[in-house]
């Protein structure tokens, strides 16, 4: 059996959204990226980026929100575009393998991102697995390990695909962080499981 067949693909996220209610908030911006495998998951063989038409009231968002995607010309690009999130949903489907197991999605606080596709491309989430790569989560394992503070730097750009570019360096330096620790990601847990063990004696 070969790896694509045995294991889930790996489909990267990131949203840009008008608010933080799945059922309520619209997306603004999607970037999508994907990758053959867990094991393989930061190699990255497609890749896009959409920008939806929303030509909603902006002085109505949050004020926080307001200000993060007028400085970085989301709100100005989506005045110009047309495009429909039905579209979107229909591209990522024709790209997702059409058998094998669900895809799983990654990125960083990749469970706000699976709670507005199952929301809003009901489609695509139900060829998505329940579980999720989290980056956050990856990255919090590594600072209970011990990893020093300001290892990780976040840009802020809150554009989908400087972010999800951001996540996966962050995802490349964890790993190579644990390996470089501890041998191996079970070298990792061993130890985390015996300070774990320790504090509870």
């Amino acid at each position: 059996m070969s790896e694509a067949a045995a294991e889930p693909v790996v489909l990267w996220m990131d949203l840009e959204t008008t608010g933080l209610l799945p059922g309520e908030d619209q997306i603004l911006e999607v970037h999508a990226a994907l990758a053959p495998s867990l094991r393989r998951c930061l190699d990255v063989a497609y890749a896009d980026t959409w920008v939806l038409g929303w030509r909603g009231d902006i002085a109505a968002l949050d004020p926080v929100v307001q200000a993060m995607h007028t400085d970085s010309g989301l709100f100005r690009e989506c005045a110009r575009s047309d495009l429909h999130l039905a579209a979107v949903e229909a591209e990522l489907l024709a790209r997702l393998p059409a058998e094998g197991p669900r895809a799983i999605l990654a990125g960083r606080g990749a469970g706000f991102d699976r709670a507005f596709v199952a929301a809003q491309m009901p489609a695509l989430s139900g060829r998505l697995s329940h579980r999720v790569l989290d980056v956050s989560a990856v990255e919090l394992f590594c600072r209970a390990l011990g990893m020093p503070p300001g290892t990780l730097r976040k840009a802020g750009a809150h554009r989908a695909k400087d972010d999800i570019e951001e996540a996966r360096a962050h995802l490349e330096r964890c790993m190579v962080w644990v390996q470089g620790c501890f041998g191996s990601p079970q070298g990792a847990l061993t130890k985390l499981f015996e300070a774990a063990a320790g504090r509870g004696a």
